[in-house]
């Protein structure tokens, strides 16, 4: 019991030197200090305060992971609205939470789908199964597109914000939307060639740039393959993928915790660059998202009967 009050005490002295420490420092420009570089001040004030919530989240308080998402998506523009543009400098831990998260998606699609398809066995159960299963992809992609257009044209989210907000957001984020917008006036959109798309040319270069369609094409075709060949063949495959799937698995859940930081960051940067409007355009985005993905949930299964045949139980 002792310990463990110690233990307590010690967070709490820690989170409040931590958090003062951080408060002071963003306060202040990095000029302010012209004996000390800038980055040190830097440094020193990013880890002050991701030391303070660390504190808050696990160690003066128990959570949920939920919880601390919310928390971490209030404090965060909290800080952006009192530290503006300072606040920025911990982006860098949003974009590393985000590019975990890119990192894992196309090996887990691959390995799943692959050791998925290839445990089957059976290419009669295979064929039963995936002519079912494409009936589904169908019904359910048509729907949530449907449900997607309505939404969008209805509510506009994004709309709103200031010209001056629009103009930073050009600003800051032209090049991507034009290689983006040039890439897609680019593509031919007819029926023929959308399909011939999902095909990829070269497998290591659908990973690499993680065509998805190309990806689930390619593993769900390699696992076909693997039924075909002799069992003591194809097994240590199987069990390779599979094992990194589960690997695949233990690294999202680790990811995950990380979280509240990541959000924090983002928000944090979101609204120190942008202010409250760019998080208002943000917060009717997610409504409108989450209305759609429920209105999926609840009405999907008749709509998937109807365009299936399938029962929706």
């Amino acid at each position: 019991m002792a310990t463990k009050l110690t233990a307590t005490v010690s967070s709490i002295v820690i989170f409040i030197i931590s958090f003062g420490l951080s408060i002071f420092l963003y306060s202040k420009t990095p000029d302010a200090f012209p004996w000390i570089a800038p980055w040190v001040i830097q440094l020193v004030r990013a880890s002050a305060m991701l030391i303070a919530l660390f504190l808050l989240f696990e160690r003066l308080f128990k959570m949920e992971l939920h919880t601390k998402i919310i928390l971490g998506m209030l404090l965060g523009a909290a800080a952006g609205i009192l530290f503006k543009n300072n606040i920025m400098e911990l982006k860098p831990v949003g974009t590393a939470f985000i590019r975990l998260i890119q990192m894992i998606v196309v090996p887990l699609v691959f390995a799943s789908l692959l050791a998925g398809t290839a445990s089957l066995g059976d290419i009669g159960k295979m064929k039963r199964i995936g002519t079912k299963t494409l009936l589904y992809y169908l019904a359910s992609t048509a729907f949530a597109i449907t449900v997607g257009l309505v939404l969008a044209n209805i509510f506009h989210p994004g709309s709103g914000m200031s010209p001056e907000v629009q103009a930073k957001l050009m600003e800051n984020y032209q090049g991507v939307a034009g290689q983006k917008l040039s890439a897609a006036q680019q593509t031919e959109t007819s029926p023929v060639q959308t399909f011939l798309n999902i095909i990829p040319q070269n497998p290591f270069e659908a990973l690499t740039g993680a065509s998805m369609l190309q990806i689930i094409f390619f593993s769900i075709v390699t696992g076909i393959a693997l039924t075909l060949i002799p069992k003591e063949k194809a097994q240590p495959v199987i069990a390779f993928f599979d094992g990194l799937f589960e690997a695949m698995i233990k690294i999202v859940v680790q990811v995950i915790k990380i979280a509240p930081y990541g959000v924090f960051a983002l928000i944090a940067d979101a609204v120190g660059n942008f202010g409250l409007e760019i998080l208002a355009s943000l917060l009717k985005y997610t409504l409108v998202t989450t209305a759609g993905l429920l209105l999926v949930i609840f009405l999907y299964p008749f709509v998937q009967s109807i365009f299936s045949g399938l029962n929706p139980g």
